[in-house]
């Protein structure tokens, strides 16, 4: 695993993917538990599922990025009602 190229999905991408593809939750729905707008949802689950798909397709390592940051709904983060999962979007912009 060591040589493999890694592509690196955030815990946003995560928390999309299980929403969407392990949950079977809509777009509405799982922008509602993550307290994003739809469209911000969409664009993390489109990032997320193309990660995966090249890391499928090209042979790539999936890492999770590990990195803690504080939570805060001002600076973009976001709340699973349903786990209790936080993080912080890199493609939320406040809504």
């Amino acid at each position: 695993m060591h040589s493999l190229q890694e592509i690196v999905i955030d815990h946003d991408e995560l928390e999309a993917l299980r929403l969407a593809d392990i949950l079977k939750k809509s777009h509405e729905e799982a922008a509602e538990k993550m307290k994003i707008s739809r469209a911000t949802f969409g664009r993390i689950i489109s990032q997320a599922r193309q990660k995966t798909s090249d890391s499928i397709l090209n042979g790539k390592a999936i890492r999770i990025n590990e990195e803690r940051e504080e939570y805060s709904k001002l600076s973009g983060a976001g709340y699973c009602n349903g786990c209790g999962r936080g993080w912080k979007s890199k493609l939320n912009n406040g809504g």
